[in-house]
């Protein structure tokens, strides 16, 4: 069975395969490019920060920038 996480604008946030022959898995480019940073610069930040930090902060700059 496969599951898919969609954000507001249809990219893939989340696509999870529930078997035994593959692991869960994130799209982090997608989650990266929604951002607008560089997958790195995002894989920097949930490595530094942590997963629930990184999002935060990638969206606090997502929300300022779309008020401009």
């Amino acid at each position: 069975m496969h599951m898919k996480l969609f954000n507001s604008k249809g990219l893939p946030l989340l696509a999870m395969s529930l078997d035994n022959r593959s692991d869960n898995w994130l799209n982090l480019s997608a989650i990266a490019r929604y951002f607008d940073v560089p997958r790195s610069t995002f894989l920097q930040r949930m490595n530094d920060y942590g997963w629930e930090s990184a999002l935060a902060h990638y969206e606090q700059h997502r929300k300022t920038k779309l008020k401009h």
